[in-house]
């Protein structure tokens, strides 16, 4: 019989290869956008307007807070090492940060 905290451990473990497994997962999907937007950003913006608003609502709420909150960490973690290339972006995320918005679970 496993005692009490093995068992609480291999939950845990468990999680954490879930979550990491997930990571992984989102990180091959993006890895799949930059390398179309490196070739033709239109066509990810075509593919987003045809894929999100079939979305379920609260997905596109989710989608798009999720956006938020990484436009604000990445300005927070970025703007120490910004060059021309990147400062467009930087001063968008700037604004949205400077916004804050807060988005509604519903």
């Amino acid at each position: 019989m496993i005692d009490a905290k093995l068992q609480k451990d291999i939950v845990t473990l468990t999680r954490e290869r879930q979550k990491q497994d997930a990571i992984d997962d989102i990180k091959k999907a993006i890895d799949v956008i930059f390398n179309q937007l490196n070739r033709d950003e239109r066509i990810v913006l075509e593919a987003f307007k045809q894929a999100i608003p079939s979305e379920h609502r609260t997905l596109q709420q989710l989608f798009f807070k999720t956006f938020n909150d990484f436009a604000i960490c990445f300005y927070d973690d970025m703007k120490l090492y910004s060059d021309p290339r990147n400062e467009d972006s930087l001063s968008f995320c700037k604004k949205l940060k400077a916004l804050d918005h807060f988005f509604r679970y519903i």
